[in-house]
């Protein structure tokens, strides 16, 4: 009997033993070990390099580029004497804009301009007649009117074409070229503007001496002797 009691102890004991120590080991495979701690790690901050500090302790704030000046006109370009300025003419027939073009060619604005332009009118078509007079008059200067375009404007036999733009000139002129002109064509009854001068005249004085052409005439050279004389060169 003490023999089994003995033996019954050592198992026991064993038995103990065994789950003691295999116990702990299963408790520790079974649970995770903890994460580890994370733990941030910075950079020191680096000093920019030698160049951007001088640069930007040196170099001030860069301003908007200035705008690039237009280059200068060359000699050729501001002379208007030496390249005729472009005919302004439209809805001429091609070769009646080749006849206009030769005749003015290296000529700039001005008389002679105007005078080459009133001499070809004869020789073009009808079509082009308006375009041309009104450049011709566009380069007449006061100082020539009565010389060029007078004429031109009180003969009643001038086309229409060119007496619309003749006469519409005429009222955008100063008034000594003005009222004698009207005065001209008004006291011709064949001109086709004859009561369109005569209505303009009563406008411009004030006045009404109906078809006495003294009383008008005086009129206009004592409106005229009475203003200072303008300047009508141009």
């Amino acid at each position: 009997m003490r023999l089994l009691a003995t033996l019954a102890a050592i198992v026991v004991t064993a038995a103990l033993a065994f789950v003691l120590l295999f116990g702990r080991s299963w408790s520790v495979s079974v649970m995770p070990p903890p994460p580890p701690a994370t733990q941030t790690v910075t950079a020191p901050q680096q000093p920019p390099p030698a160049s951007l500090r001088e640069t930007s302790m040196t170099t001030p704030a860069r301003l908007p580029a200035a705008p690039i000046p237009k280059a200068s006109a060359t000699p050729e370009e501001e002379d208007s004497s030496i390249r005729p300025p472009q005919l302004a003419l439209e809805g001429l027939p091609p070769a009646s804009e080749q006849m206009v073009a030769n005749a003015v060619a290296g000529q700039a604005k001005g008389s002679a301009r105007a005078r080459a332009l009133f001499a070809l009118l004869p020789r073009l078509p009808e079509e082009a007649l308006a375009s041309t007079t009104e450049e011709a008059v566009q380069n007449l200067p006061n100082g020539e009117y009565n010389s060029v375009a007078l004429p031109l404007v009180t003969n009643p036999l001038t086309h229409g074409q060119e007496m619309s733009v003749l006469f519409a000139d005429l009222m955008e002129r100063p008034d000594p070229i003005t009222m004698p002109a009207l005065l001209a064509i008004a006291r011709n009854p064949s001109h086709p503007y004859a009561g369109s001068a005569l209505d303009n005249l009563k406008l411009i004085l004030r006045q009404n001496h109906g078809a006495d052409w003294s009383k008008w005439d005086e009129a206009i050279k004592q409106t005229l002797g009475e203003r200072r004389a303008p300047n009508i060169g141009r």
